[in-house]
């Protein structure tokens, strides 16, 4: 009784939080600047500029979805829509390097019966997937842009720079799925422990952590179909 008084209490000051922000960010750019804003394009623009980020919202969870797998059954397509879209106004907003979000997807997860070890699990497969998909956009816009501008003078040297970019990117891409297939939070674990640094949170886990690189694993082993499609969606 305690501990669900505590996590009410716990839930009503983080809404107390984000009302605050919110309210915050609507004085510190002027209630008059956002009518105005909204009167000079009116509500039906602003709708339509909206699609876009609904559709792609929409894309992603279902790529998450499919991630998921059989986990998916237990838990309807508007929430994980929602567990989602929860996940990443954490990420947009809070200054944890984009990835602040992402526990709280798996822990969301688990108010739907979906372990924590398979809702991690799909966590970081699904943000490894949208890394890739990503990386492949970006590689399409450059040779897009070789097609259209051609290769002489800047547009030669911007095209260059993306695929520079591009290549580093790849590079830490392939880094962060070579170490996932040989175990990444043991690797965290192993690392440490050789650094001599004892962490009572990932020592009394470690088993969990074995088990969570195992599902990781087994996903990239046995389901590349489901890797497709999450791919293609996002």
């Amino acid at each position: 009784m305690a501990i669900f008084t505590s996590l009410t209490v716990f839930r009503y000051l983080l809404l107390a939080v984000g009302l605050l922000t919110l309210s915050f960010l609507v004085w510190h750019i002027g209630p008059v600047q956002i009518y105005e804003a909204v009167a000079r394009f009116g509500p039906g623009a602003l709708v339509v500029m909206l699609i876009p980020s609904v559709v792609m919202y929409v894309l992603e969870a279902y790529g998450w979805k499919i991630v998921l797998g059989s986990m998916a059954e237990r838990i309807s397509f508007g929430k994980i829509l929602s567990i989602r879209t929860a996940g990443e106004v954490v990420n947009m907003t809070t200054p944890t390097a984009y990835i602040g979000g992402e526990p709280l997807k798996a822990y969301l997860l688990q108010r739907h019966h979906i372990p924590m070890v398979e809702g991690l699990a799909s966590v970081v497969i699904a943000k490894t997937i949208m890394t890739i998909a990503q990386l492949i956009f970006i590689l399409i816009g450059i040779a897009l842009a070789f097609w259209t501008l051609g290769t002489a003078g800047s547009s030669f040297q911007m095209t260059a720079a993306g695929l520079l970019s591009a290549a580093l990117l790849s590079c830490g891409i392939a880094a962060f799925v070579l170490v996932q297939r040989r175990g990444l939070f043991t690797w965290l674990l192993e690392t440490f422990r050789r650094l001599g640094l004892r962490s009572t949170f990932l020592e009394t886990r470690a088993e969990k952590l074995r088990s969570l690189d195992r599902t990781i694993l087994g996903f990239y082993a046995h389901h590349q179909s489901a890797f497709y499609a999450s791919t293609g969606l996002y």
